[in-house]
């Protein structure tokens, strides 16, 4: 399992990168080999910061080349997933 950090300008860029993880509704949010959050704007103490933000936890494979120029290692995370110890 890998989980990922992306930034991108807009989310029209977004869209552009990552094909696999479309359909014609909008973005495939799970399958059986990944969980996407797309957050977009993120906020700190209510400015908007810059950038269009996605999470994704691949659960099979390695991520993908074309999104590594996007992928970022954030100090401190906005969101995060939900624990996996119940």
């Amino acid at each position: 399992m890998i989980d990922i950090c992306l930034k991108f300008a807009s989310e029209k860029e977004a869209i552009a990168a990552m094909p696999q993880f479309r359909s014609d509704e909008g973005w495939i949010l799970a399958s059986h080999t990944h969980a996407l959050d797309p957050i977009g704007t993120l906020y700190n103490e209510g400015v908007p910061s810059e950038g269009w933000h996605v999470n994704i936890r691949l659960l099979t494979g390695e991520i993908p080349e074309a999104l590594t120029p996007y992928r970022v290692e954030p100090q401190t995370q906005k969101r995060v997933w939900a624990n996996e110890r119940y």
